[in-house]
């Protein structure tokens, strides 16, 4: 529920402004419960944030300083209780080698088997030997260290930690790349993300960076087999943020869920619209077959009264067949012997006004053992010097026989050489579904 009052608030305002919104959403929708929450922008060297009840500390030459905690810098633990009227957001400038900690409180609190906490003491003195680690490293090792404690308790309190350190400019690597998830972890019944960067937040961090990478990259892939399938996904954000994401999930009767959203816009409202169209997926019951699912979709969209239009694609495989719903995507491709088909039932993009033509038909394909269902977003072909849809026919024709990951690897790195030297800027998506003649649980 907390999640759901983040995308009506104008994310447009400074911190303070940003907090103060949400704490009176909050209080009007949980008038009995509590919440302890800290809201950051981050520009440049600069962090303005907003705090209400979570641990802060910077560290600068190995000393730890806590920050956020007078009244007029916290507004406490908001909801039952009355909020501290906080005038004023937190500023810190950060400097070279200096690291910014946010944290909750079961980092410390969490307890072993004799009652005894993990302590705040052992907890600064863990983050001021570790804070120069790698920051995968020390992540790692904070909770690891926490784990031990407490064994063979198990973890009481949930635990979060933000980790920020200020580099030298040259010495910034920004971009995430190569990212292959062969045993992802698929939640039943419920939209999961299932990397770092499928998150609205994510997204939007990349774009605050302005940093693409100067060499081809995937952003991410993912890689799945189950049952008489081979399942890949490739991602590829573009310099200005586009609008797509997608997941996969687990729904009834043991199938396989898949969705391919592309958002109109770029930027900040491009980010602040995906997490929207999320939050919607996350109300949708998926114990119902793909007509349904999209039916109901199209309509929480367009009751949520959008300001840009929606193109996406749902599929649900299961051993025998793939049913597939599209509104506003290019058709799919089935590859057959070098041959290549479009699926003929489509739906035009979902948009702010009521259509006339609402969703009603989905396609249903049985898979033979060698053939390939393909499902893209707009930005393969149509990005800078358009590389067109005859080229991508012939690309995946190509490669069709070689593993799924070349073949999206392929893709990606044709697409981005072609349009060189201008930058990528629509976001990318590939879907690649082979039927196999072995069975992979």
């Amino acid at each position: 529920m907390i999640k759901e009052l983040w995308p009506k608030i104008d994310l447009h305002k400074n911190v303070l402004e940003t907090m103060q919104n949400f704490v009176k959403q909050f209080k009007y929708v949980f008038k009995y419960e509590s919440c302890e929450l800290c809201y950051l922008q981050l520009k440049n060297n600069e962090i303005f944030l907003s705090n209400a009840g979570i641990h802060i500390a910077q560290i600068r030459n190995n000393q730890w300083k806590t920050l956020g905690t007078s009244k007029e810098e916290n507004f406490g633990s908001i909801g039952r209780w009355l909020a501290n009227p906080a005038t004023r957001d937190t500023h810190i400038e950060l400097k070279v080698g200096d690291v910014l900690v946010i944290y909750t409180d079961g980092l410390y609190e969490n307890h072993n088997q004799y009652g005894k906490q993990f302590g705040i003491d052992n907890f600064k003195q863990l983050i001021l030997q570790n804070c120069q680690a790698d920051v995968n490293v020390f992540i790692d090792t904070v909770f690891s260290t926490v784990h031990n404690f407490c064994l063979p308790e198990s973890i009481d309190d949930d635990e979060a930690l933000l980790f920020i350190r200020c580099y030298q400019k040259e010495d910034i690597k920004y971009k995430l790349t190569n990212f292959y998830f062969f045993d992802p972890a698929i939640e039943q019944y419920q939209i999961t993300t299932t990397s770092l960067i499928d998150s609205a937040r994510q997204q939007f961090l990349y774009w605050l960076k302005g940093k693409t990478s100067s060499q081809p990259s995937i952003d991410k892939i993912l890689i799945y087999q189950w049952q008489n399938y081979e399942i890949g996904i490739g991602l590829k954000l573009s310099e200005k943020l586009g609008g797509d994401f997608y997941d996969l999930f687990k729904v009834f009767d043991g199938k396989i869920g898949i969705l391919i959203n592309d958002l109109q816009g770029h930027g900040i409202d491009a980010a602040i619209n995906i997490s929207k169209a999320q939050n919607l997926w996350s109300e949708i019951d998926l114990n119902q077959d793909v007509l349904p699912t999209m039916q109901t979709f199209e309509q929480k969209y367009k009751n949520s009264s959008p300001k840009i239009d929606c193109s996406l694609c749902y599929l649900q495989i299961c051993e025998q067949k793939i049913d597939i719903c599209n509104a506003g995507l290019f058709r799919p491709m089935l590859i057959t012997n070098n041959i290549i088909t479009e699926l003929t039932e489509q739906f035009l993009t979902i948009t702010k006004t009521k259509r006339c033509n609402e969703i009603d038909k989905y396609s249903s394909i049985t898979l033979q053992p060698g053939e390939t269902l393909v499902v893209y977003t707009d930005g393969l072909i149509e990005n800078s010097k358009q590389f067109g849809q005859e080229n991508l026919k012939q690309l995946l024709l190509d490669h069709q026989q070689t593993d799924l990951k070349t073949i999206i690897n392929t893709v990606f790195t044709t697409v981005y050489e072609h349009c060189q030297p201008k930058p990528i800027e629509d976001d990318e998506t590939l879907l690649v579904i082979r039927r196999i003649t072995s069975t992979t649980n």
